[in-house]
């Protein structure tokens, strides 16, 4: 539980450590309201923003960082509500 934890960096890492911190079953992180990380490394971790285990870790999340061009991402929106 990381309860304090209110930024994430996760764009250089393995995409196991996105799953770690975003996978309730793993940890919980009720502050995190900025996430930086690769897009298609979020993608494949939240199953393509259907998987429930890592919904309540991203729904208090207001920033939302990639560092690639995107085409076409609205769907994740409704999984980040708060952005």
């Amino acid at each position: 539980e990381y309860p304090h934890l209110t930024s994430l960096d996760v764009s250089h890492g393995h995409q196991d450590y996105l799953e770690q911190f975003l996978n309730e079953t793993k940890a919980y992180v009720p502050c995190l309201t900025e996430l930086k990380a690769l897009y298609p490394n979020l993608k494949i971790v939240t199953n393509n923003f259907t998987r429930e285990e890592t919904r309540r870790n991203c729904a208090k999340v207001k920033q939302l960082i990639f560092f690639e061009q995107l085409d076409n991402v609205q769907d994740y929106y409704h999984y980040f509500p708060s952005l």
